[in-house]
């Protein structure tokens, strides 16, 4: 029954609607495959990196979450800690996802022996 209703749905448009759904569509893939590149080429940048970098960034990272946070006690509406928790919140990710990027899996399994031998 949904067959039959989709087809008749598609001879009641004219073919131009077609057509532009198309185009559409065809942009659409053109900006993923535009999108792809432009990240694989950040993420090989972001992985030239120092360890160091990573670390800084991993920092800020923690910095942000904090922030975030802590910025619920201060007397403010809630508006506007809604709109600072989001802000910082969206910052933290973005360190988060970054550090990791920087990092990779080497630099993780460093991180992880550090806290190790402090212990």
């Amino acid at each position: 029954m949904k067959r039959r209703l989709t087809r008749r749905l598609t001879y009641r448009f004219p073919a131009i609607f077609r057509v532009r759904a198309f185009i559409c569509q065809k942009e659409s893939l053109y900006l993923q495959y535009i999108m792809s590149k432009m990240f694989i080429r950040l993420r090989q940048w972001l992985g030239k990196l120092s360890f160091r970098t990573g670390i800084i960034v991993a920092a800020l990272c923690v910095i942000c979450y904090i922030v975030s946070f802590a910025q619920m006690l201060l007397p403010m509406s809630a508006t506007v800690k809604g709109v600072l928790w989001t802000v910082f919140f969206g910052l933290a990710k973005t360190f988060q996802y970054t550090a990791l990027l920087i990092l990779g899996t080497a630099g993780m399994t460093r991180v992880k022996a550090m806290f190790k031998w402090q212990k």
